[in-house]
């Protein structure tokens, strides 16, 4: 009986210690409360690194002599665009390369003018955000169309104000379009996340049983 009564004493002993050993926290708490907060942000933390990479991309690109070319050829094309444009609206214009110009005013179209980090920024929102491929083309069209069709737009405006309005160009240049640009770049990326959204809680709501 006292050789039963050691034995069940020592194993009650070595399991609370095992509980013990089990409960009792273990590690630095500062490693612990990193790992907490990186395990609640990581979503939001996906998207920023996705956005982030995307612009990355953009600026990367800016620096390789193939891209350049490509832009050389967008400024060139836009130029011809918006002349014939113009042209259509009773203007005079005639094209040089990237250079809108007539006998009162000349405008040159510049890499720096093609504005393309604007759907960039828009392309890299979208693709960052955590739905379905399927909802994220609706957006990338309306950054890759909408937003060059208005520098298009803003290219011809400031032709037509440097010929009949030039002592507003610096304005109308460097303050109205710069803002408006950056409004309609907004305007673009919210529109979608809402239509995004909104169509993601009604699949999500359909997909429920009756």
């Amino acid at each position: 009986m006292g050789n039963a009564r050691q034995l069940r004493a020592k194993n009650s002993k070595v399991i609370g210690k095992g509980q013990r050993n089990r409960t009792t926290p273990s590690g630095d708490p500062i490693v612990a409360l990193w790992k907490y907060w990186i395990a609640s942000k990581g979503p939001v933390l996906g998207v920023v690194a996705r956005f982030a990479a995307v612009m990355l991309v953009h600026y990367a690109l800016v620096f390789a002599p193939f891209y350049n070319r490509l832009l050389d050829i967008y400024v060139g094309v836009n130029a011809r665009i918006a002349s014939a444009i113009l042209n259509g609206f009773g203007e005079q214009s005639r094209v040089c390369e990237s250079t809108i110009w007539c006998d009162k005013f000349a405008i040159t179209i510049l890499r720096a003018c093609a504005a393309l980090e604007y759907p960039w920024f828009v392309c890299a929102a979208v693709l960052a955000f955590p739905v379905p491929f399927r909802r994220k083309i609706p957006g990338i069209l309306a950054g890759c169309i909408c937003l060059p069709a208005l520098n298009l737009i803003r290219a011809m405006t400031l032709y037509v104000v440097g010929v009949h309005f030039p002592r507003a160009f610096d304005t109308v240049h460097e303050e109205i379009w710069s803002v408006l640009l950056i409004i309609a770049t907004i305007g673009v990326a919210v529109s979608w996340l809402g239509w995004a959204c909104q169509n993601d809680g009604a699949n999500t709501d359909a997909a429920k049983p009756a």
